[in-house]
């Protein structure tokens, strides 16, 4: 499982540390640029659901000089996304991290309230990235 510095682009299981695995991406300027991965919930709880508490932590190995964005959304139809609110996005930093370099981890938090999710149904969501700046 690669730890960090990857050369080739792809998505990847990473060993960020302390028994910790996360899914990533090794973006360049032609790959994930934008990109997105989706996740879909399916409500088998037996009951409707009206809201949902969603903690997700980004972890960045910020080992060359580009910045990347990172960004929540979310749908209830697979069709139109909302985004949660620029404060809960991530932004890695353009200039490269001096060595030695070690994952950091950015937690976020947010409540979605004012939902109808019948059993059954599914509710989405989604992080996008983007280039935002570097070589």
């Amino acid at each position: 499982m690669p730890t960090g510095s990857e050369s080739a682009t792809g998505v990847y299981a990473f060993d960020v540390g302390g028994g910790v695995t996360a899914l990533g991406i090794q973006p360049t300027s032609t790959y994930w640029s934008p990109g997105m991965f989706t996740l879909r919930l399916n409500n088998a709880t037996g009951s409707t659901v009206t809201a949902l508490q969603v903690e997700w932590t980004a972890w960045v190995f910020n080992d060359q000089g580009r910045s990347n964005s990172l960004r929540l959304l979310h749908s209830a139809d697979n069709i139109l996304y909302t985004p949660t609110g620029s404060e809960l996005d991530v932004v890695s930093p353009a200039e490269a991290d001096a060595a030695p370099v070690s994952w950091q981890a950015t937690s976020r938090a947010f409540a979605l309230t004012g939902l109808n999710l019948a059993e059954g149904e599914n509710f989405y969501l989604r992080w996008g990235g983007d280039d935002v700046g570097g070589s």
